[in-house]
């Protein structure tokens, strides 16, 4: 079998677009296990309410830009979750439990390093994140129905947590951190 010049530019053309793709294992995968924070200083179990499963990964500049495209997620950073009322080690990727806690907690700050590369954020309580999540589902009557539900429940859920003074880390919604090593340190909404 002879391939004729054409093909074999399309093979070659295949191999080096194959080259572009993003790894097989991207995302990496999370291990089944999830960290817990460690309590400490005046922090006590009781003023737990609940916790917040996030996946917690780690990202390396690969090319210069601004898109996510310039950046590899990598495994093996050494992380460190702290405050005054809490902390907990671990390496990237993971999952991580955040608490809710009653009574104000004091901010959290996530610092990883992998070689010579590390990063940080600060995650601020925040007594809004706490919310109800309803959704609609069927006509549109139904969805916008679900649409003005979702958000009178989300004003209510916010009013009783304010009311009951349940702090959260990240908004209900959040499942996943990023923390890109080697940029500067940031502090966005959670």
């Amino acid at each position: 079998m002879t391939l004729s010049k054409g093909s074999i530019a399309l093979l070659l053309g295949c191999f080096v677009l194959a080259g572009c793709q993003k790894p097989a294992n991207y995302p990496l995968a999370l291990p089944e296990e999830t960290i817990g924070l460690s309590m400490r200083g005046d922090m006590t179990a009781e003023r737990i309410t609940d916790k917040h499963v996030l996946a917690l990964r780690t990202y390396e500049r690969i090319s210069e830009g601004k898109g996510a495209e310039n950046f590899a997620e990598v495994s093996g950073a050494k992380c460190t979750l702290t405050s005054t009322q809490f902390s907990a080690r671990f390496t990237t990727p993971t999952n991580v439990a955040l608490p809710e806690v009653a009574g104000k907690p004091e901010p959290l700050t996530l610092a990883c390093a992998r070689g010579d590369k590390k990063g940080a954020r600060a995650f601020a309580p925040n007594i809004e994140y706490t919310s109800t999540q309803i959704t609609g589902s069927g006509s549109a009557g139904a969805f916008a129905a679900g649409l003005l539900i979702t958000v009178v429940a989300n004003a209510a859920s916010a009013s009783a947590a304010k009311k009951r003074d349940e702090w959260r880390f990240v908004r209900s919604d959040n499942t996943e951190v990023n923390l890109n090593l080697g940029e500067p340190e940031t502090t966005p909404e959670n």
